[in-house]
């Protein structure tokens, strides 16, 4: 064989095994370069899931501690008020059940001894009778005294009136409004009187001996019934003052010194 070829022989023969060393390396670093895993499937512009940031306010769980603290102080001071109202509960039941049985007590040792509760001995005498008792002193009330209209009346002086007479009937007569008088930014006054003060109505007499009666225009008439007045002409009164502009009180500012000056015995009320 030609030298020649058998030196370019043996070059070929280098190159191969040359190139047959090298391939095992580079499908190595082809492997290493080789991403392994499972594929992403992201959209166009969206980052991996490893890429994401989860971002947390530490503010809202903050607020919503505080929130949670100021219910539990709360239910706490509400089992507590609850807790004192148990409590009150059950002291006042114990004072009753005490006050209950020291009264069965002592009515049961009341009967045992043939007394009543209030220590004192059963009496079968009556009362005195109306008769015996003192008669009404049919006076004035009191100076100072107030009086102030009954709840639910139509008018304030009606009303007014009506607290009065039930001081008066205690006393043998009844009373009547004379006037009222209120000056503009003044306080009431109120004028009482007996209710059998005044003029009897019918006075008057004719020729025949009848009774006339005079009307508001001055004519003088038979009355339409046969009737006769009460009134005595008594000159009992007194006068009442609110004790502040609007404050619908009135007490007794003025009354005649002396004995009451009714010209009548007590009324039969």
């Amino acid at each position: 064989m030609d030298p020649a070829l058998t030196h370019l022989h043996q070059q070929q023969v280098a190159a191969a095994a040359n190139a047959m060393q090298q391939t095992p390396g580079l499908q190595q670093q082809q492997q290493q370069s080789t991403p392994t895993g499972t594929p992403h499937h992201h959209g166009p512009g969206r980052p991996p899931n490893a890429d994401r940031q989860v971002v947390v306010d530490g503010r809202r769980f903050q607020r919503l501690e505080e929130s949670v603290q100021k219910l539990l102080e709360l239910t706490q001071l509400m089992m507590n008020r609850q807790e004192e109202l148990n409590d009150r509960y059950v002291q006042r039941e114990q004072v009753l059940q005490n006050q209950v049985s020291f009264t069965e007590e002592r009515l049961q040792l009341a009967i045992d001894n043939g007394v009543n509760p209030d220590g004192e001995v059963e009496d079968d005498e009556e009362e005195e009778d109306d008769e015996e008792r003192d008669p009404p002193d049919m006076a004035y009330p009191p100076l100072g005294m107030q009086f102030r209209p009954n709840f639910g009346a139509k008018k304030p002086l009606e009303g007014l009136l009506d607290n009065i007479n039930l001081w008066a009937k205690e006393h043998g007569y009844k009373c009547a409004t004379l006037r009222s008088t209120q000056k503009p930014g003044e306080r009431v006054r109120v004028a009482i009187r007996c209710a059998l003060g005044g003029e009897a109505r019918y006075k008057m007499m004719d020729e025949n001996g009848e009774t006339l009666i005079r009307t508001k225009s001055g004519q003088l008439r038979k009355p339409y019934r046969k009737r006769t007045s009460k009134k005595t002409g008594c000159q009992f009164g007194f006068i009442l003052g609110e004790t502040g502009q609007g404050t619908n009180i009135f007490e007794v500012r003025y009354h005649p010194n002396g004995s009451p000056p009714h010209n009548h015995p007590p009324m039969d009320l």
